[in-house]
């Protein structure tokens, strides 16, 4: 074997042409046979989100991304190339809708680290970008690395630490990205606008009810009543003035 990888209860291996599962409970292997994979493997990781996806790297730079079920049946999902100047083989790490992918330096070009969009099966190609789609979503070159490692954070930016190749540096970097869900299938389209609508019907029932509030009050104290206070006044005045004089002529 030439490596190996860990993944919750998953254990793969590699070894040259073949990898597969060890199964540390029954102590035994179980060799995989994915139809068109070529080459040796480089790398393999399985996918951050998907456990039934695996990603393997050749000796060439190629990325390949398998469908297994119950660890028996291999399907090709699909195969990336991150083309570069060097066809040097790629490091893989799974964070959540990207692999993250360190091809290291050689004798005439520069380490470089890569984000691979895997939440899409086609992307728009970039330029310089080989295979059906282009998945490479940026691309950091950097100076010689002898080792590095990626740290998952809950609710926080992921964490890449590189160690330079003289072993005297590290470097730390912290990865923004953010994955695009897309909506549901069959989803309203007017779901998000459903508060918005219910908020304008509040305004305008309250505008309603307040202009017909008003109305009635400026009914009432002027043309819908035959009296005013002025007029009453007017009217209670001449009344008594009536009632006293025809009481001094009955006197009489």
């Amino acid at each position: 074997m030439e490596g190996l990888h860990a993944h919750h209860s998953q254990l793969l291996f590699r070894a040259g042409i073949e990898w597969g599962y060890v199964n540390l409970e029954k102590l035994d292997v179980n060799h995989m046979d994915c139809p068109k994979f070529e080459g040796r493997v480089a790398a393999a990781t399985v996918d951050n989100q998907v456990v039934s996806k695996v990603l393997l790297s050749d000796e060439n730079g190629g990325v390949w991304v398998f469908n297994v079920k119950n660890k028996k049946d291999c399907e090709l999902d699909r195969k990336i190339l991150p083309a570069t100047a060097a066809k040097a083989p790629v490091e893989l790490a799974s964070i959540k809708g990207f692999t993250i992918g360190m091809q290291k330096a050689t004798d005439n070009v520069s380490s470089s680290l890569l984000a691979l969009n895997m939440s899409q099966k086609t992307a728009r190609r970039r330029p310089g970008e080989q295979g059906p789609g282009g998945h490479v979503v940026w691309r950091r070159q950097g100076s010689s690395v002898q080792d590095w490692t990626l740290q998952k954070r809950h609710q926080q930016g992921d964490l890449i630490a590189l160690l330079s190749e003289d072993g005297r540096e590290i470097e730390i970097l912290e990865l923004l990205m953010q994955v695009y869900t897309p909506p549901p299938s069959g989803s309203d389209p007017f779901a998000n606008m459903q508060l918005p609508i219910m908020g304008v019907a509040v305004v305008l029932l309250l505008g309603y009810q307040f202009m017909k509030q008003k109305g009635k009050g400026g009914g009432g104290g002027g043309g819908g009543s035959k009296f005013n206070k002025a007029d009453f006044a007017n009217f209670a005045s001449k009344r008594k003035g009536g009632l006293g004089s025809k009481g001094l002529g009955k006197m009489r």
